[in-house]
C-alpha cells in the first residue's frame, strides 16, 4: 500500500506541475535584482536592433516598386508640401484607401529625398525599429519578464513575413499605423494601472486616432483592448467599460470611411460562394499560423487556387478543419490559461478584417498577403515563447538535453530568420526581381507573369515582356489584363492587327471593359482610322466617364484634325477629372500656340511644369515653340531642360541640334544630330551633310 500511495502522489504532483501556468513572471528565469537596466535590457534590445538592421539593409538598395509608381512616383500631391495638399490629404483618399498620414510622411520624404528611393526606404526601416522597442515594452507590460519580451521581440524583428511591410514602401501603413497602434496600446495600459489616468488615457485616444490616419486596419485597437482586459482581469462592470466607446466609435467612423474608399476602387473581382469565402479564410488562417515556424514561400503575391472541376483543392477543406480546431482551443482558453487565451484572441482579433472572406472582400487577386501578419504574429510569438519556456523550465516529462537544448536551438532559428529576411529584401530590388520571386514560388502565377511583362514594356524590353504576355495567355487564354499588355507591346512594334485582336478579344471577353476600347482607339488612330477611334474614346468614356485617358486621347485626335476648340474642350475634361494629369496641359498649349494664343500655351506649360517639375515633355515642347518663335536662347534653355531630366531622349537631341545649327554652331548641332541618331530618333542623312 505504501508503495502504491507514493505513486498516486508523484502522479499529482506531475499532474500540478503541468498545470502550472506557463513562465510566470517569477518563476521563469531568476532575475538578479537591482540589476542595472542597460546591461539586462538596453544591451540586448541595442543589440537587436543592430541585427534587424543588418537583416533588413538590402532593403535601402531598392528601388521603387508596383503600387509605389502610383503612391509615389506619380503623385503630384505629395511633391508639394502646401496646405492645400495637406488638407487634400485629408479628404481624399489615395489608391482606394484613407492614409492621410502617411501620405504626409511621404510628402515628407520627397520634401528632402525627392524620387530618391533611398530616403523613403531608410524612413520605412526607421518606423520598424521604433515598433519593435514598442513591442519589447508591450509584453513586458503584459508579462513582467525580460526573457519572455526578447524572445518575443526577436520573432517580431526578423521574421521574414515582416519584409513585406518593410521593403515595399506602399506598405508603410502597416509601420507607422502600427507604431500609433502600439503606442495606444501600451499608454492604455498605463492609464489602467497607473496615475495620471487622464492624461494616458487621452494620449492613448490621440495615438489611436494618428494610427487610424495612418492605416484604417488600426481600428483592430479597440477590440483588442476588451482582450486585453480580460487577460489582466480588468472588471466588465458597465461604468468600467465606458472608456471603450470612444475607441468604437472611431472604429466605426473610420471603418465606414474605408468601406467608401473600397467601393471606389474598381478593379478584378473575385466571384465565388459563400462557402468559397470560408474556405479562403480559412486557409489564409492555416497559412499564418505554420509560416510563423516553417518560413517558407514569403513572396508579395499569393494566388488564388485553380479549381479541380468544381472543387478547391483538398488542403482548402482540411484548413477549414483546423480552423475549427484553432477556435475549439481559443473557446478552451477561455477558463484553462489565460495566456493561450490572448495570444490567440490577439492573432484573430487583428488577422480577421485581412482574411478573404469574399462576401467582405471581393476585390484582389491574392487569396493573402505577408504584410498582414504584421500585428497579428505578436499574440502567436508571445504564446509560442511561453510554450517553450514552459517545456524549458516546467514540463517534468522533458529531458534534459531538450532543456539545455531549448534557447540554442530558439536562437539558431532566429539567425535563420535573420537570413531569410536578408535573402527576402534582395527580392524588392526591383519589378524583375519582385516578380521572378513570385514565379519561383508558384511557377502558374498568370499575375506574375503579367507584373513582370509590364514591367518589361515601360523600359521598352518589348520581346521579353511579349514572352511573358504569351505565358499569362497559355495558363489562362481569357486574362484580360495580359491580352491588354500584349495589346500594347504589339502596338509598340508596329503589328497593328494583332494589336487589334488582342483588343476585339478581350472586348468580346468583357463588353464593359473600358480600358480596351481605349487601346484599340489608340491603335484605330495611328492607322489613320480617326472615325473609328473616335467612337472607340465615346464608348470608353460612356463606360467610365472619369478615363481621363480618353479625354486626352479624343483631343489628340482633333488637334490632328484640326479642330483646336474641340481639342481644348477634351483636354479640359481630362484636367477637370485629374487636375494633375500633365499630358492634358501639354497637349493643351499645342493646341493654344497652334491657334496663335502663344502666351496662353507658355502659360500652360509653366503650369504642368509648376506640378510636375520633371516633364521631359513640357520642357521639350516648349523649347521647340520658342525655337518657332525664333527666340533661341530661350529655346536652348529648355531643351537643356529636359536633357537634364532625361538625356537618353533622341529626338531632344535633334531638337537642340536644330537650335545650334540656328545660332551658327554646326560643331554642337553635328554632335547632337550624331547623338540623337545614336539613341534610335530618325536623322536624315542630308541633314547630317548640312552641318559639316
Amino acid at each position: 500500500m505504501g508503495k502504491k500511495h507514493r505513486r498516486k502522489r508523484l502522479q499529482a504532483e506531475a499532474a500540478a506541475r503541468e498545470k502550472t501556468p506557463p513562465v510566470s513572471p517569477d518563476t521563469a528565469v531568476p532575475e538578479k535584482k537591482k540589476e542595472k537596466w542597460w546591461k539586462v535590457e538596453g544591451l540586448p534590445l541595442a543589440a537587436l536592433l543592430i541585427v534587424t538592421v543588418v537583416a533588413f539593409y538590402p532593403s535601402l538598395d531598392n528601388g521603387f516598386n508596383w503600387d509605389d509608381i502610383a503612391l509615389i512616383v506619380q503623385n503630384e500631391s505629395i511633391k508639394h508640401l502646401t496646405w492645400d495638399n495637406i488638407k487634400s490629404m485629408f479628404t481624399d483618399g489615395v489608391m482606394h484607401r484613407y492614409i492621410p498620414l502617411t501620405s504626409l510622411s511621404m510628402a515628407i520624404n520627397y520634401k528632402f529625398s525627392q524620387l530618391d528611393p533611398w530616403g523613403y526606404h531608410l524612413t520605412n526601416l526607421l518606423f520598424h525599429l521604433v515598433n519593435i522597442v514598442l513591442v519589447y515594452y508591450l509584453i513586458r507590460f503584459l508579462h513582467d519578464n525580460r526573457w519572455v519580451a526578447m524572445l518575443t521581440t526577436i520573432l517580431f524583428a526578423l521574421h521574414p513575413m515582416h519584409v513585406e511591410p518593410v521593403a515595399w514602401l506602399t506598405a508603410r501603413p502597416f509601420l507607422l499605423g502600427g507604431l500609433f497602434w502600439l503606442a495606444a496600446l501600451l499608454l492604455y495600459l498605463k492609464y489602467t494601472r497607473g496615475s495620471k489616468k487622464g492624461l494616458y488615457y487621452g494620449l492613448s485616444l490621440l495615438c489611436y486616432v494618428a494610427g487610424l490616419a495612418a492605416s484604417t486596419l488600426t481600428v483592430t485597437l479597440a477590440p483588442t483592448l476588451l482582450l486585453v482586459d480580460i487577460y489582466n482581469k480588468r472588471s466588465f462592470k458597465i461604468k468600467d467599460q465606458l472608456d471603450k466607446i470612444p475607441y468604437f466609435g472611431l472604429a466605426l467612423l473610420f471603418g465606414m470611411i474605408m468601406l467608401g474608399m473600397a467601393e471606389k476602387h474598381h478593379t478584378e473581382k473575385v466571384a465565388n460562394s459563400f462557402f468559397d469565402g470560408v474556405l479562403f479564410a480559412s486557409y489564409g488562417l492555416v497559412s499564418y499560423l505554420y509560416k510563423l515556424v516553417v518560413p517558407i514561400k514569403i513572396t508579395v503575391f499569393h494566388p488564388y487556387p485553380d479549381r479541380i472541376g468544381d472543387m478547391l483543392p483538398l488542403y482548402y477543406y482540411i484548413s477549414f478543419v483546423v480552423v475549427l480546431g484553432v477556435l475549439a482551443l481559443f473557446v478552451y482558453a477561455f477558463k484553462k490559461n489565460r495566456y493561450l487565451f490572448f495570444g490567440i484572441g490577439f492573432f484573430l482579433i487583428n488577422i480577421f478584417l485581412t482574411l478573404k472572406f469574399t462576401f467582405l472582400d471581393a476585390y484582389g487577386t491574392y487569396v493573402m498577403a505577408d504584410r498582414y501578419t504584421y500585428h497579428p504574429y505578436i499574440g502567436l510569438s508571445f504564446i509560442l515563447v511561453l510554450g517553450l519556456l514552459w517545456v524549458k523550465d516546467h514540463y517534468a516529462k522533458t529531458p534534459k538535453f531538450l532543456r539545455s537544448a531549448i534557447l540554442p536551438v530558439f536562437f539558431a532559428f532566429s539567425g535563420l530568420l535573420a537570413f531569410l529576411s536578408f535573402d527576402e529584401c534582395k527580392a524588392w530590388k526591383d519589378g524583375e526581381t519582385l516578380w521572378t520571386d513570385v514565379i519561383n514560388a508558384y511557377p502558374d502565377a498568370r499575375v506574375a507573369y503579367n507584373n513582370r511583362a509590364v514591367y518589361y514594356y515601360e523600359r521598352n524590353r518589348n520581346q521579353e515582356s511579349l514572352a511573358d504576355c504569351n505565358k499569362a495567355l497559355s495558363l489562362s487564354p481569357t486574362y484580360l489584363d495580359a491580352l491588354t499588355t500584349r495589346g500594347l507591346v504589339l502596338y509598340r512594334l508596329g503589328n497593328y492587327q494583332q494589336a487589334m485582336a488582342d483588343q476585339n478579344r478581350a472586348i468580346e471577353l468583357n463588353p464593359n471593359y473600358h480600358i480596351a476600347y481605349n487601346n484599340r482607339g489608340e491603335t484605330y488612330r495611328v492607322m489613320g482610322e480617326y472615325d473609328l477611334a473616335l467612337a472607340d474614346y465615346e464608348k470608353t468614356l460612356q463606360l467610365n466617364p472619369n478615363y481621363f485617358y480618353a479625354y486626352n486621347n479624343r483631343g489628340i485626335v482633333y488637334l490632328e484634325f484640326g479642330q483646336y476648340d474641340k481639342a481644348l474642350e477634351s483636354f479640359a475634361m481630362a484636367i477637370k477629372v485629374n487636375s494633375v494629369f500633365t499630358e492634358a496641359y501639354v497637349n493643351m498649349s499645342i493646341a493654344h500656340f497652334n491657334e496663335g494664343r502663344h502666351q496662353q500655351a507658355f502659360d500652360v506649360l509653366d503650369q504642368a511644369i509648376r506640378i510636375r517639375p520633371g516633364h521631359v515633355d513640357a520642357h521639350a515642347n516648349k523649347s521647340v515653340m520658342k525655337y518657332k518663335l525664333g527666340q533661341h536662347d530661350e529655346a536652348l534653355f529648355n531643351i537643356n531642360n529636359a536633357l537634364k531630366i532625361n538625356p537618353n531622349v533622341g529626338v531632344n537631341y535633334y531638337r537642340r541640334s536644330l537650335v545650334y545649327k540656328a545660332t551658327g554652331k554646326f560643331h554642337l548641332a553635328l554632335q547632337d544630330a550624331m547623338k540623337a541618331r545614336q539613341l534610335g530618333a530618325s536623322v536624315s542623312d542630308d541633314y547630317i551633310n548640312s552641318l559639316r
